[in-house]
């Protein structure tokens, strides 16, 4: 190293600058730390050395360093020296600063070397890499395709629509079994009930046989009139064979022509009784003994008992 190169690193690192006279002048910046963000390399913070080209630059502060060991003009000697093998050479080396060289365009270009730290607080590292860890690559797993899962609401829907048919179809049919049982059942007293019924007999006279009881059925006939004294008399007037006695006038006309059908020609509809019902007679006769030979006739033929009522017209 020359004396000249050392006077100028002493001013760098201590004054921070330093003016050549007819070259330039150096100076230091600070620099901030930096991550590489793909190497990964960290620069940590520093101070960067660099160069502003100035051939008119005049400074008379290197007389007092120079001297004693030195002159101005040692120094004058020494930067015609570096202008010399800068237009042979194209550059010269500041020692250990780094290279001064000439570019295409003419100018002066200051390439600082690395191995030159001017920042002491990182102890000279210029910069270290931290190499990124290996990613793991995991070798991909075949998949199966997986099934789709089906939804368990449409089987629920399913089988609450199928519960309700059910119930519906059970109901429907319960409704029409009790509807077809109360029919039955209406029919049947309804049948009952327009069953001819006949007025129980009134016995007034020995020569009319008593009505036996045992052999009345007495759900389906109704409670027999009572006859009065002046209807039922063994002298004189007309006699009739009842056939039977009616709520319904309709009824009495429709058991009226199924006597006539089976042959009771003679048979009628006479009058209705105190308590409300229509007679239908087999037969009028003008005296008792005739009525009652009638009454034995029919009833010995149809296997029931009648009875004789005088009816006054």
């Amino acid at each position: 190293m020359s004396p000249l190169n050392y006077y100028l690193l002493q001013a760098i690192l201590h004054q921070s600058s330093a003016a050549i006279p007819g070259l330039g002048t150096f100076k230091t910046e600070e620099v901030g730390a930096y991550h590489h963000p793909v190497s990964h390399e960290f620069t940590p913070a520093t101070r960067k050395l660099i160069f502003n080209q100035d051939f008119n630059l005049v400074d008379n502060s290197w007389e007092s360093i120079l001297k004693p060991d030195f002159t101005v003009q040692d120094l004058e000697n020494w930067v015609k020296e570096i202008h010399n093998q800068l237009r042979t050479d194209k550059k010269y080396f500041f020692e250990p600063i780094g290279n001064l060289s000439v570019h295409a365009t003419g100018s002066l270009v200051f390439e600082q070397s690395l191995d030159f730290v001017l920042d002491m607080r990182f102890f000279g590292m210029h910069s270290f890499a931290q190499k990124p860890e290996p990613k793991k690559v995991e070798t991909p797993k075949i998949l199966k395709p997986i099934a789709a899962k089906k939804s368990k609401l449409p089987l629920i829907l399913g089988l609450s629509t199928a519960a309700v048919l059910i119930l519906v179809a059970f109901a429907a049919w319960w409704f029409l079994v009790k509807s077809s049982s109360n029919q039955n059942q209406q029919l049947a007293e309804a049948i009952v009930n327009e069953e001819p019924k006949v007025e129980a007999p009134i016995v007034t006279d020995s020569a009319i046989s008593p009505v036996d009881s045992t052999q009345m059925d007495t759900t389906t006939i109704p409670t027999p009139e009572i006859a009065t004294a002046s209807e039922v008399v063994a002298s004189s007037g007309p006699y009739f064979v009842i056939a039977g006695c009616f709520k319904s006038p309709e009824l009495a006309e429709e058991y009226l022509k199924q006597l006539q059908q089976k042959g009771y020609s003679e048979a009628s509809i006479r009058g209705i009784t105190s308590g409300g019902l229509t007679r239908v007679c087999f037969s009028s006769h003008e005296t008792l003994e005739l009525a009652t030979q009638k009454a034995k006739e029919l009833s010995e033929k149809e296997a029931k008992t009648f009875w004789i009522q005088k009816i006054e017209n």
